[in-house]
């Protein structure tokens, strides 16, 4: 608490304080994601914090497997507005600050492969209102796939949170002449989940 400026014998900073953490610990009200890293602990009147690696395995293994069994359950069919499309979006865009159209064009995209499989680039350009063919629409188009494909293996600065150098996110994307094609990559999403939970368990040591 001294580290954010915080007094331990004011209720009200205790209170900020907790809130504060409330989203690192995973829990319902405080994180969308509800994935913890924090364990916090009372012994003889003191709160102890610390970071967890069984807490995160815990947290991160419900999500895995409540995006998975969600992907499972709506693929070809009528996908409901659900939180866990919302958390999907969550973990492809996290907390970047320019990409709030970007958000809601991806979870647009997502539900209508989920709802219809193979897409053609062209029908789900047109799915987010973009022309196909125009030079300014493709750019934002392939600037939001980018997100939901994790495909930054050409640039330094990865943006997508759970890029990693071997496996993209979520939507693969297939040439065929030149035509793109789309569809939902489960087995790309576990390989990119496995590898993004090893890297965060090594940092939790």
């Amino acid at each position: 608490m001294s580290q954010l400026g915080l007094d331990e014998s004011s209720d009200e900073d205790v209170d900020l304080f907790n809130k504060r953490i409330r989203p690192l610990k995973g829990t319902r009200s405080g994180s969308p994601m509800q994935v913890g890293f924090l364990h916090s602990s009372i012994e003889a009147n003191e709160h102890y914090v610390s970071l967890s690696v069984p807490v995160f395995d815990a947290t991160w293994r419900g999500l895995r497997n409540e995006v998975l069994e969600f992907v499972d359950r709506f693929y070809g069919l009528e996908v409901p507005n659900t939180r866990t499309l919302d958390k999907i979006v969550w973990l492809a865009y996290a907390n970047h600050s320019n990409t709030y159209e970007h958000r809601q064009n991806a979870r647009t995209v997502l539900k209508y492969l989920l709802e219809n499989g193979e897409t053609g680039k062209q029908e789900l350009m047109s799915e987010i209102g973009l022309e196909y063919g125009d030079e300014n629409d493709d750019q934002r188009f392939r600037g939001m796939m980018k997100y939901l494909r994790g495909s930054w293996k050409d640039e330094e600065d990865a943006l997508n949170p759970l890029h990693t150098s071997n496996h993209g996110f979520l939507v693969s994307q297939e040439m065929r002449g030149q035509r793109a094609y789309y569809q939902i990559d489960v087995r790309e999403f576990k390989s990119s989940m496995n590898v993004v939970a090893g890297n965060i368990r090594s940092f939790l040591g």
